[in-house]
């Protein structure tokens, strides 16, 4: 419901929209904009949030026991050899911790990149880095309003769910 909620929500919305005709031209080749944008608003909306309680990554990283990864590998596996897989995906998920990444615009950008060129969005370009590290820059500043209010909103769709 959550998810259903934050994406099909108005904001979230107009942000895809109004970000999507910005990265065509900092990445020539990209295919499907508003998908590479609609990764970028989340991207910028969770540094919003780790620019605000940088505490929360601490909590949320430490989550990821190797007794928790193994639970949660065992419970979405169907055999012995995707279990090994499914840990190993959640282990480098928990080692790397690509959303401290986020606290500055490079680093959402190399992120961001990194991402979109194992996707067929990039068609084996690369971007203007300087140009996407700009956007992100307005995105941040841009979606400033309105991301309180928009998670206030998904969450109490969310808890309304679950009620």
């Amino acid at each position: 419901m959550a998810d259903a909620t934050f994406h099909g929500h108005g904001t979230f919305r107009d942000r895809i929209a109004w970000l999507a005709p910005q990265l065509e031209p900092a990445w020539d080749g990209l295919r499907h904009a508003s998908l590479a944008a609609h990764v970028l608003v989340e991207m910028v909306l969770d540094g919003w949030i780790v620019a605000r309680q940088p505490e929360r990554l601490d909590a949320y990283y430490s989550c990821f026991t190797p007794d928790r990864i193994e639970k949660a590998a065992r419970l979405s596996a169907e055999d012995g050899e995707m279990e090994a897989g499914v840990s190993a995906v959640i282990h480098r998920f928990a080692t790397v911790q690509f959303l401290r990444d986020y606290d500055t615009p490079e680093g959402t950008t190399d992120r961001f990149v990194r991402l979109l060129t194992h996707t067929p969005f990039a068609s084996g370009t690369r971007p203007d880095e300087d140009q996407i590290v700009r956007l992100v820059e307005r995105a941040a500043r841009r979606f400033e309003d309105g991301s309180s209010e928009l998670l206030d909103e998904v969450r109490k769709a969310s808890d309304d769910a679950l009620a």
